[in-house]
């Protein structure tokens, strides 16, 4: 049986579980693309999921491609999300926003926790 835990040290308030916590699917959506010349890659709207340590792509739902500066901004909040971690400072606890650090392309992407994995 596991327990629920505050993390301690980050100060933008995570709770979350102790090892051996449920895993949940996490989906990935481009919400928003801001600055003067767009993004060449992610396209408005792509969509991708990561379940257990695959990363999903469903060619219906993904236009575009994910650049590796973009997955490397959002790839610590999908680990601490798959396991369960809520951030209290999201309006709600099963998702929050992460951007790409382009500043001329910048990409939002809402991470979103889904369904919990059978492990």
């Amino acid at each position: 049986m596991s327990q629920t835990h505050k993390v301690q040290g980050p100060p933008w308030g995570a709770t979350g579980k102790v090892a051996g916590s449920p895993q949940y699917e996490i989906v990935v959506t481009a919400s928003e693309i801001i600055g003067p010349r767009g993004c060449g890659v992610v396209k408005l709207g792509d969509e991708f999921s990561v379940v257990g340590p695959r990363l999903k792509v469903d060619p219906l739902k993904m236009k575009g491609e994910i650049c590796i500066p973009a997955l490397h901004s959002i790839f610590h909040t999908i680990q601490t999300m798959r396991h369960g971690v809520e951030f209290n400072w999201s309006d709600r606890p099963d998702r929050c926003f992460q951007c790409c650090p382009d500043p001329d392309g910048l990409v939002v992407f809402e991470l979103k926790r889904g369904k919990m994995l059978e492990m």
